[in-house]
């Protein structure tokens, strides 16, 4: 984890002639914002898990994914009716001890149940058997993926104990 002092106002003139400033924005993964008399670092990551109003998000300048911090979002969002999901990609901020998520960039696409950001291909697991193939509810989210720009996958499962079946559901869902 990166620590970082973080220096007064009177030393920004400084850090901006050094460059240090335009090298970390240029990254985009570490902004500093002046704060009135004290300098924040901002960070971009994100958000793998949302539990009970605690988001568990992975921040961009971490190469392992098994680091992640506990955030909280701001009561702003809650105002606005804006629930953080899984897939966001945020800004967060360290306050004190912990870190908050200060803004959520824009969405590229968002699913309601599961409720999850930003997809890019979506999965439809179909069995050829055992238990009997729901034709119509892989027929909803291939719909759904598609209504919302994300490449839906198909994957049937268990070919070996249904062949035919397999066969059957390969003739409906295959394109070109």
């Amino acid at each position: 984890i990166l620590q970082m002092q973080i220096p007064p106002t009177s030393l920004i003139p400084k850090i901006r002639k050094s460059g240090i400033g335009t090298i970390l924005s240029l990254l985009g993964k570490i902004k500093i914002k002046d704060n009135g008399d004290r300098m924040t670092e901002e960070i971009r990551g994100i958000i793998l898990k949302g539990v009970g109003g605690l988001y568990g998000v992975r921040p961009d300048r971490m190469n392992d994914a098994k680091e992640t911090l506990l955030c909280c979002a701001r009561g702003v969002f809650r105002h606005e009716s804006i629930t953080p999901l899984p897939g966001d990609e945020v800004l967060l901020q360290k306050a004190e001890d912990t870190y908050v998520i200060q803004n959520i960039l824009p969405r590229r696409n968002s699913l309601i149940r599961p409720a999850i950001a930003n997809l890019s291909h979506l999965f439809v697991v179909i069995p050829a058997a055992n238990p009997k193939p729901d034709l119509l509810m892989a027929d909803k989210l291939v719909s759904a993926a598609e209504d919302n720009a994300i490449e839906p996958v198909i994957l049937i499962n268990k070919t070996d104990a249904d062949g035919e079946s397999a066969s059957e559901i390969t003739a409906i869902y295959q394109t070109g």
